[in-house]
């Protein structure tokens, strides 16, 4: 697989991770002060964010900074790597 750019991978495991926590785009604007335009935009690749605002992302969706810009192949791996040990 090719590149990925940062802003779709983290749009792709935030909008992941929502979902598998059944919030709304609505709920997890709320969580982090956003509109939900702004998660829209989070989750579609299109929105620039800081560290800071990348730090309150993971938090608000309970997971590392690291799990959450994981490439998608790397979730994949590493649940493959669990279920083998």
């Amino acid at each position: 697989m090719g590149a990925i750019a940062a802003s779709t991978i983290l749009g792709l495991n935030s909008k992941s991770l929502r979902i598998a926590r059944g919030w709304s785009a609505a709920g997890l604007a709320e969580k982090l002060g956003w509109s939900v335009d702004a998660v829209t935009a989070l989750e579609a690749g299109r929105l620039e964010i800081t560290l800071d605002e990348l730090d309150s992302v993971a938090k608000s969706l309970s997971v590392s900074l690291h799990s959450l810009m994981l490439a998608p192949e790397a979730h994949a791996d590493f649940r493959e790597t669990r279920r083998s040990a």
